[in-house]
């Protein structure tokens, strides 16, 4: 305890009145053993070799980089035979003028592919080198001179390509979901606006390896919609593919990935998530999903899905506000059958990187980011379950990708005793 005295008098004057010194020794040698056993990687993105940028937005190409490059980001991975399979945000922000900072930018998302033997992925290999696909909303072979439209909104930013790829398998084939804006006619060179209330749409695409190839974009749509359809988390179950599509109601989707057609297949309210959103302090509509979901078949209890909830906080009010937000987030265990009802909810959010630039975890800080506000963002993107660890894939800062393993029986534990 004695590293945790001499840090004491340094924190204490952040901390509530109430709180002793004492207090706060015991709480962050808690805060340390919890980070110390569990198992947090940051991943390094090497962009391979002899490769160029082929990224084209219906006919018209930006540069490589528009504005800095941010990071690779919100990871998403698939163990295809001996293989595991990952897709990444490649991310760029242009800032408008004057220089605002924080999400008063336009941003540049495309997808990032990269693979590696199982063995090295389980031996915690840190290094993946990745290739730029081309966005499969677009084909050579398309006739009609399209664009992705640009969202009207009544304030920044403005978001372009592809964003948070996601993979999935369904029938033996590999596919990736992604969120991106409907495709509109050229206006010459310019891009169409986006029709009124239309903004961001999930896609699917299926994915062919060697050599890596994306096949025409499916756009998924559901009968009643908002503006913006994001998060739509893909999943098989037995013969169905199915999509969690809110976590409170706790709705899913029936997939035709053929048609993009998806119908409610099931929606139930848990006074579980209820039961959390008290605890906390917050409504249970405010909690969101995102986060994958993974098949539990290998313990003794009957099998069962897992996912997570996350719900974030904000200092500022102001859209633009470059005050610091916060992600926390929280396992929960759905039904694996109809009616897909959710069945247990942690009560304790995941230790994940929230904290980059101070780091814990013994790794090199970044340089100083021009966006610190944002160091405290942990996004969940990718869940299974591999050699009897939970593995969770997740973007953090909106810069860095990270996974993070902890044992199945650990995590039952203390989901559901």
């Amino acid at each position: 305890m004695a590293f945790w005295n001499l840090i004491c008098l340094a924190i204490a004057q952040n901390a509530a009145a109430s709180e002793t010194c004492q207090s706060l020794v015991q709480r962050a040698a808690h805060t340390h053993k919890i980070r110390s056993l569990d198992n947090d990687l940051r991943l390094n993105l090497h962009e391979a070799a002899g490769l160029q940028d082929s990224v084209v937005i219906g006919g018209i190409s930006f540069e490589a980089v528009p504005g800095f490059l941010r990071g690779l980001t919100n990871p998403s991975f698939a163990i295809i035979g001996e293989d595991v399979f990952g897709v990444f945000r490649w991310l760029s922000i242009k800032e408008y003028e004057p220089i605002l900072v924080g999400p008063c930018a336009d941003w540049y998302s495309k997808i990032a592919f990269s693979s590696m033997p199982l063995s090295k992925f389980r031996a915690k290999d840190p290094d993946w080198y990745y290739e730029l696909t081309p966005d499969p909303r677009f084909q050579v072979e398309d006739k009609e001179r399209n664009a992705e439209c640009e969202v009207q909104k009544d304030h920044p930013p403005v978001g372009w390509g592809t964003e948070d790829p996601r993979l999935f398998s369904f029938s033996g084939e590999m596919y990736m979901s992604f969120v991106s804006t409907i495709k509109a006619p050229l206006n010459g060179s310019i891009r169409s606006k986006c029709p009124k209330e239309t903004g961001y749409r999930v896609w699917t695409s299926k994915i062919t390896v060697q050599p890596l190839s994306l096949a025409p974009a499916v756009q998924l749509y559901t009968d009643t919609m908002y503006s913006d359809e994001k998060a739509w988390i893909l999943f098989p179950a037995e013969d169905k593919l199915l999509a969690v599509y809110s976590v409170y109601p706790h709705k899913l989707l029936d997939v035709n990935l053929s048609s993009g057609y998806a119908p409610q297949l099931a929606e139930t309210h848990s006074p579980l998530l209820e039961d959390l959103a008290e605890s906390i302090g917050i409504s249970p509509e405010d909690f969101h999903g995102g986060a994958g979901v993974a098949l539990v078949n290998t313990t003794q209890r009957e099998p069962y899905f897992l996912s997570a909830v996350h719900y974030h906080t904000q200092t500022g009010e102001e859209y633009c506000s470059t005050e610091t937000s916060f992600y926390w987030s929280y396992l929960y265990a759905f039904r694996a059958q109809y009616p897909f009802d959710i069945i247990a909810v942690a009560k304790t959010h995941l230790p994940l990187q929230i904290d980059n630039l101070s780091n814990k975890l013994g790794e090199e800080p970044h340089d100083t980011d021009k966006y610190p506000h944002w160091k405290n963002i942990a996004y969940i993107t990718s869940m299974f379950i591999d050699n009897n660890d939970l593995i969770i894939g997740y973007g953090q800062a909106d810069r860095d990708a990270r996974i993070y393993r902890k044992n199945i029986q650990v995590v039952e534990s203390a989901l559901f005793d």
